[in-house]
């Protein structure tokens, strides 16, 4: 499943992690597991403590829903895992 939410987001370039969790069928307890394999892996970084001055930097701003704002939290993926790996 770690794969295939790595692809997922991959893919998309930006997530909304619900949207992320319908698509995959992923349940709320399953998504918090992922979630933190994902980081003790080190293929996503957290970004916490979020506002709207550094949402003027991100790469996504014409094209976010600023939920990461509302949450105060933001997942990237790590370096090097931003590649379409096949």
């Amino acid at each position: 499943m770690l794969e295939k939410v790595l692809k997922y987001i991959q893919k998309k370039k930006l997530v909304e992690i619900n949207k992320l969790k319908k698509d995959l069928s992923i349940s709320d307890e399953d998504w918090e597991v992922i979630l933190l394999q994902l980081k003790d892996l080190g293929l996503l970084k957290e970004i916490q403590n979020l506002d709207s001055e550094k949402c003027k930097s991100c790469p996504y701003v014409k094209s976010c829903s600023q939920q990461c704002l509302q949450s105060g939290i933001l997942y990237l993926l790590s370096p090097g895992m931003d590649q379409n790996s096949e």
